[in-house]
Formats: structure tokens, C-alpha cells, sequence
């Protein structure tokens, strides 16, 4: 089994059944289902953020913009009990990894974003003048 959900292609699936008596682990897991959709897009890579860890077991009959060359059976065509199932992510799958829109890389593994770097430095500047006068006044005052 495997598709493409908003960009992000996913392949390894366990399957989760529901238990027989309620559990508060599978009602979580099943909450999760519906925010699918909800998680943000990222414009600049065309997909998006790659936060899913269940997915229901079957498809509905309605046509989803958001799954692509998705290959799990019907719900209408399985029993109520088999609807209730879910797939979810192995915990070793691959999460996500921050990116920003302006960052280049430098080699693999490691990239820049020149601006968050300019912005970081020019906010750090003044807090460092602080501290280097608040240090000075302490010494001179011999409050320590």
C-alpha cells in the first residue's frame, strides 16, 4: 500500500485495529485522522509539512484532491469493523525537516539562510552591549 498525501509520498504502513474494548490510545490515534488536512503547506516546496502518523484503512467513494494514486480498498466495500481500522506510520519513518524560503546549501547536510542569520545577529548585537555594561557597572560598583 502506498500514495502520495499533499506532496508527501508514504509507503510503510502498520495496521491498526480497533480493540475490542475502548482504548484511550486508539480514540487518540483516530482524532488524528481528521487534522490530516489541517497541517500547514509549505508554498515554497509545494507540499505539505510532514506531520501525519495515521491514515484511515479505507478510501471513500468522494473523490480527495489531497491523495494521489492512493491504493487502499474501498469503505463501502468492506465491513463496519474493517472501516475502523487504521494505518499508521512505522516510528522510524522519516519526519520532517525544517526548511526556510531563502536558505541555499552549503553541502549536504548543512545549509544557510542568510537573512534569519542577519536578523539573528542584529538582535543579538544590542543584548550583547547590554550585558558587556551591565558586567562593567557591576565591577565598578564591587556589588559581588
Amino acid at each position: 500500500m502506498n500514495f502520495k498525501f499533499n506532496g508527501n509520498v508514504y509507503s510503510r504502513f502498520y495496521r491498526y485495529k480497533r480493540p475490542d474494548e475502548g482504548s484511550e490510545e486508539y480514540n487518540k490515534c483516530n482524532a488524528y485522522l481528521t487534522q490530516n488536512d489541517n497541517y500547514p503547506m509549505i508554498p515554497f516546496l509545494n507540499r505539505q509539512s510532514r506531520l501525519h502518523t495515521c491514515f484511515s484503512f479505507c478510501k471513500d467513494d468522494g473523490v480527495s484532491s489531497s491523495f494521489i494514486g492512493d491504493d487502499r480498498v474501498r469503505c463501502t466495500s468492506i465491513s463496519e469493523k474493517e472501516r475502523q481500522q487504521m494505518i499508521c506510520l512505522f516510528p522510524d519513518e522519516k519526519c520532517e525537516i525544517s526548511h526556510v524560503e531563502s536558505e541555499f546549501l552549503l553541502f549536504p547536510g548543512v545549509s544557510i539562510a542568510p537573512l534569519e542569520a542577519f536578523v539573528a545577529i542584529f538582535a543579538a548585537t544590542p543584548l550583547t552591549f547590554l550585558f558587556d555594561v551591565l558586567c562593567i557597572l557591576v565591577v565598578k560598583t564591587k556589588i559581588y
